[in-house]
């Protein structure tokens, strides 16, 4: 291991102690890029993953887009160096909430490095971080996934994903599965049919002439057939014999009535409009004025003249 190299973990291994602030990404962001220079070789940068594995995935997710994509260029120089001996439990989920952010530009990197890590790893071991992440409501994680998919050499493992993904909604998706040359329905080779010619005449084996079972005889299944016709011929004949012969019940007959018969004188009805009118109302009134006007004042006359009293 070359010093400087140390030098730049050391102080990474600081810098992972403390919180990101406005101070620190910057420091951060000068030894990630120092270290993409500098990493030549396995085992500098199977050191680096064992003491800042942590920071880096930190920084994946940051929220400073300049660190984040440090740490995305640093995570393909690794990836290139140790190939399948990288473990991406910690730095694939990251590197896919990535792919899940709003900004073109930051999702882009995050589908370059997986299309990246997937040339280098073998991305079938995280199936289960593949394939939760595919369910994702974010169409961009989604295709990040399949990105990945598309450059496995092996996609015979993703059988599932692949399956769900021709029935995306987004047309990106469905598209690029369309270049995966696979065929999902024959996951086995068939089996040979075995094929055997038939002879019309019968062999003998060991000596022994083959015997009908009394049960396989066709004449009698004939015979039992015959009879079970007839016996329902038979009670067809006694159905249509008893259905005919019903006796004739005289129903009794019901008397007529004509309209005439049944016409009778209606009661007039008055109608309450009718007596409603001015004059009728009139008339009224003045009855009652010459009835109880007159027995209102004799009731008047004969109260004045018991006061007087």
């Amino acid at each position: 291991m070359s010093s400087q190299v140390f030098e730049y973990i050391k102080e990474c291994v600081n810098l992972s102690k403390l919180k990101e602030n406005e101070t620190t990404w910057s420091k951060i962001d000068k030894l990630f890029l120092n270290l993409t220079t500098s990493l030549n070789n396995k085992d500098d940068s199977e050191m680096f993953i064992k003491s800042c594995n942590e920071l880096l995935c930190r920084s994946i997710i940051s929220d400073r887009s300049k660190l984040s994509g440090t740490s995305l260029v640093l995570s393909k120089k690794i990836s290139v160096i140790l190939k399948d001996d990288l473990k991406l439990h910690c730095i694939l989920p990251n590197v896919l909430k990535v792919c899940g952010r709003s900004n073109k530009v930051v999702y882009s990197r995050g589908h370059d490095t997986i299309e990246h890590l997937s040339k280098n790893v073998d991305l079938s071991p995280y199936y289960k971080i593949l394939y939760e992440h595919y369910n994702s409501i974010n169409k961009n994680i989604r295709l990040g996934v399949i990105k990945g998919i598309t450059i496995c050499d092996d996609k015979s493992k993703f059988i599932k994903i692949i399956e769900k993904a021709k029935t995306d909604q987004f047309i990106e998706i469905r598209n690029l599965i369309k270049s995966c040359s696979i065929n999902h329905t024959q996951k086995f080779e068939p089996r040979p049919i075995l094929k055997k010619e038939l002879s019309p005449q019968k062999q003998i084996i060991n000596h022994i002439q083959p015997k009908h079972s009394p049960y396989k005889k066709s004449i009698k299944l004939e015979s039992e057939s015959n009879l079970v016709c007839e016996k329902i011929t038979e009670l067809e004949k006694q159905v249509k014999l008893i259905t005919n012969n019903k006796p004739k019940i005289d129903k009794p007959k019901v008397k007529v009535i004509s309209k005439k018969q049944q016409l009778s004188v209606k009661k007039e009805v008055k109608d309450l409009s009718d007596d409603l009118t001015p004059r009728k109302l009139d008339k009224y009134l003045s009855k009652y004025r010459n009835i109880y006007g007159n027995i209102l004042e004799e009731n008047k006359k004969d109260e004045i003249n018991f006061m007087i009293r």
